[in-house]
């Protein structure tokens, strides 16, 4: 019993180890108080669209829930009300080169907005020259973004069901224009506005809807995407035009997009090698199946995905008969482990087929599986008990696949 006791424990140090390991992962920092009052928390972002806009204007939406699409549809109002409170720096954003960042905080809890104006200077001075004219060029785009908090939404009831109550109701719309200036033409074309947004709620699946924390978002809409912007070739071009994921991405960049293309598989896990069992070095063989779940939330702009597996692995073991030859002597696993992350999991094994004198009675194992290399190199460090558990020694096996 005492046996089987510290097995366990061996078996929570290494779980309670990997949990650490795969929370450090996710650790980001904290922002600093500058930037809490101008930007969103990323964690509360349930969903992340990005619709494009006449003049090469963009525009990026972040959200808790979809119903702050109908508020939005008023954010021409807002526009307007900027431009009108930035007049007093108008000269200031006129004068020099580069790019122009604002942001424009609307917080219920004050009686007052923030306005925050950032330049971010051009990688040297551009020029462009038309009949001996010259003049600066402006590459990058400026950056004009409204950061609304309103107090927490409380429960509705209507139709016999309850809505989820956002503990959390504040949203961001991030514009990229050519110039900031461009900001009082989109708020003035409102039909071309509300149409996209219109366009990016009619579209959300019924699992966003109803529990957006649980089922994120992401769309990118692209009315204005010609043949030329395809790429593959011959990809469609209404699968540029409009596109939405299961879950967030971190940019619009067309690779991104693949990122979480697909949030389950089921994958075959086969791998052969060498393990060290006591003081014989036996071969190995393993096959098994794996459910892979790619984290629907990116942490540090990457896409976490949890492993859960099942497997039957084999050591196979000789020994020398009355004749002076060498009998195969397969011991059989069949194992169960899971991971967080591409480097490292945690299983346990019991062995269900024994054959030739390496173990006796109840055995079994845990181990760890810790990646090498990207493909192809797995080292698994491994407890054994044996003789239904009086006897432990480690193991040490080296997969390949």
């Amino acid at each position: 019993m005492k046996k089987l006791i510290i097995l366990v424990l061996l078996a929570v140090l290494a779980i309670s180890c990997f949990a650490q390991e795969t929370a450090e992962e996710k650790k980001r920092k904290s922002p600093s108080p500058t930037e809490a009052n101008f930007n969103m928390p990323a964690e509360f972002v349930n969903i992340r669209d990005y619709a494009y806009l006449p003049n090469n204007a963009k525009m990026i939406l972040e959200l808790v829930n979809a119903d702050q699409y109908k508020e939005i549809k008023d954010i021409n109002e807002t526009i307007f009300k900027l431009m009108q409170e930035i007049s007093f720096y108008k000269d200031s954003l006129e004068n020099g080169i580069g790019s122009v960042r604002i942001d424009y905080a609307v917080d219920e809890e004050y009686p007052f907005n923030k306005i925050r104006f950032a330049r971010h200077t051009a990688d040297g001075d551009i020029f462009m020259t038309r009949s001996n004219e010259v003049s600066h060029l402006k590459l990058d785009q400026d950056t004009v973004r409204f950061y609304v908090r309103h107090k927490p939404l409380k429960q509705q009831y209507g139709n016999g069901r309850r809505y989820p109550m956002y503990a959390y109701n504040f949203y961001q719309v991030t514009f990229c224009v050519n110039n900031y200036g461009d900001m009082a033409k989109i708020a003035a074309d409102t039909t071309t506005l509300r149409h996209a947004l219109d366009t990016l709620y009619a579209t959300k699946q019924r699992g966003t809807l109803l529990n957006p924390h649980i089922n994120p978002s992401s769309s990118r809409y692209n009315p204005y995407a010609t043949q030329s912007d395809v790429k593959p070739r011959w990809a469609s071009l209404s699968n540029v035009r409009f596109k939405q994921y299961s879950g967030l991405v971190t940019s619009d960049n067309a690779r991104n997009w693949d990122a979480i293309s697909r949030t389950d598989m089921l994958a075959l896990d086969p791998n052969l090698g060498m393990g060290l069992v006591r003081n014989y070095l036996a071969p190995y063989a393993e096959l098994g199946f794996a459910l892979i779940r790619k984290n629907r939330r990116p942490y540090d702009g990457e896409y976490h995905q949890k492993k859960f597996g099942i497997s039957i692995s084999s050591y196979f073991l000789f020994e020398r008969n009355a004749a002076g030859n060498y009998d195969m002597h397969p011991n059989n696993f069949v194992n169960l482990y899971m991971g967080e992350g591409k480097d490292i999991s945690f299983g346990a094994g019991y062995l269900y087929w024994s054959s030739g004198n390496y173990f006796n009675g109840t055995t079994a194992k845990v181990f760890l599986n810790i990646k090498l290399l990207k493909k192809g190199l797995t080292l698994s460090p491994e407890v054994i008990a044996t003789d239904n558990f009086n006897q432990f020694f480690p193991g040490l096996t080296l997969k390949v696949f």
